[in-house]
This record gives structure tokens, C-alpha cells and sequence, in this order.
């Protein structure tokens, strides 16, 4: 029996567990990552989970008619679309030799806007872009911005059993400005991923006339 994909299952994001020691007012003080499927460089997904965690409404516990302190775990699940599961990254990947930075869409930057891209790309043996499909933007300028990187980049080719083979694999190209980030949607590639790139446009400041701009802290 061939195993049904996580998109077509219902499941497809990732997992995370946090553990949440809980004061004796019934609020979180402290909390833990235990458990995670988020392997991001930033760490996007986890942050996500110990922000929500910091902020879990608990009730007080009682003990002989007593507040006392408590621990619980608390599992959070993030939807990714087109995600196909932990078990697909175990299929052979390519690696990227060579990368061109996309061009932040003068438009969209100009009106703050953020956002991104996710494809999915085959790789030859040979290492050659052999494919190339977007499966969702937020916004079409983000889509053509990215492919036209993209389609720049050089790959090493997967291997399996020392041989080259050629691969499927997905890449989340975001959008980002140094005031204001994307949704985790557009910064994390469902699987199986080749990993994710940003691009972050600097947002300048306006001084009124007369003024000295203060460095920043």
C-alpha cells in the first residue's frame, strides 16, 4: 500500500510540543521547546509556539486548598499547504551551489508590503533546473521576482547509493521589510524542502526638516 501524503491526510504543517510551567496564579512563567518538526535556520516555528505558549489562559491549581505551581504540554500544529509530511524529507535532495537574490518589487516595497513565494523545482542528475512551479504567492510581482532568481541559481544534483539522481524538492522565497515580517506560511517550504530564502527591503525613516536623525540603539 502506497502511504497517503500528509496534504491528502488532513495533516500537512508541522508539529511542535512545548512544555509550560505554570505559576501559582494559574499563568505561564516559563516554557520549553521539547519537541519540534521546525528545522528553519531562525527557528520561525518555534518562536511562533513559545510566543502562544507565554500566553495560554490556565486555570490556578489547588492542593490541600492551596495554589501551587504545575507543569502541562501543550501541542501546536502550524498548516502548511502542499506540506507532504516528516517522512518526505527522507527522500534524496540537491543542494544549491550557487544562489541570485531576488529583486524586491519596487511597487510593493515602496507600499510596505510583504509577503512571498513557494515552488516546487526537479533537479536533473545532472544538477540542471529540470522544472520549475509556483505553487502559491501572495502576490504575482513576489512569484515573477523570485522565479527570475531562481532559474539563476546552480544545484548539485541528489544522491542516493553514491549515484546522482535526479529530485523533487520545495523552496519558500519570502518578502520581508527591517520593520515587519511575513507570515510563517511564506517563510517555511512545505516539505520536502530545500530550505527557504529571504530577501528584506530597509525601510527608510523619515526625519522632518530640521531634525537630526538619532542612531539607532
Amino acid at each position: 500500500m502506497v502511504p497517503l501524503k500528509a496534504a491528502e491526510t488532513g495533516d500537512a504543517g508541522y508539529h511542535i510540543q512545548v512544555e509550560v510551567k505554570v505559576g501559582e496564579d494559574g499563568k505561564p512563567v516559563e516554557s520549553k521547546i521539547i519537541s519540534s518538526e521546525d528545522n528553519t535556520a531562525e527557528g520561525v516555528l518555534n518562536d511562533l509556539a513559545a510566543g502562544l505558549a507565554a500566553h495560554i489562559k490556565l486555570e490556578p491549581k489547588f492542593k490541600d486548598g492551596k495554589p501551587v505551581a504545575y507543569v502541562v504540554r501543550a501541542p501546536f500544529f502550524f498548516p502548511v499547504p502542499d506540506d507532504e509530511g516528516a517522512a518526505s524529507e527522507s527522500l534524496p535532495k540537491p543542494a544549491v551551489t550557487q544562489a541570485v537574490q531576488p529583486v524586491y518589487p519596487e511597487a510593493l516595497a515602496a507600499k510596505g508590503e510583504v509577503g512571498g513565494a513557494v515552488f516546487e523545482l526537479n533537479i536533473g542528475a545532472d544538477g540542471a533546473l529540470a522544472g520549475l512551479r509556483c505553487l502559491r504567492s501572495s502576490h504575482p510581482e513576489f512569484a515573477e521576482a523570485a522565479e527570475a532568481a531562481i532559474r539563476q541559481w546552480r544545484f548539485r544534483a541528489a544522491t542516493n547509493q553514491g549515484g546522482a539522481v535526479a529530485s523533487r524538492c520545495r523552496v519558500a522565497v519570502s518578502f520581508a521589510t527591517s520593520q515587519l515580517q511575513p507570515r510563517y506560511i511564506w517563510r517555511v517550504a512545505p516539505r520536502p524542502k530545500l530550505g527557504a530564502y529571504q530577501v528584506v527591503h530597509p525601510i527608510a525613516v523619515v526625519v522632518p526638516a530640521g531634525e537630526t536623525p538619532k542612531s539607532p540603539r
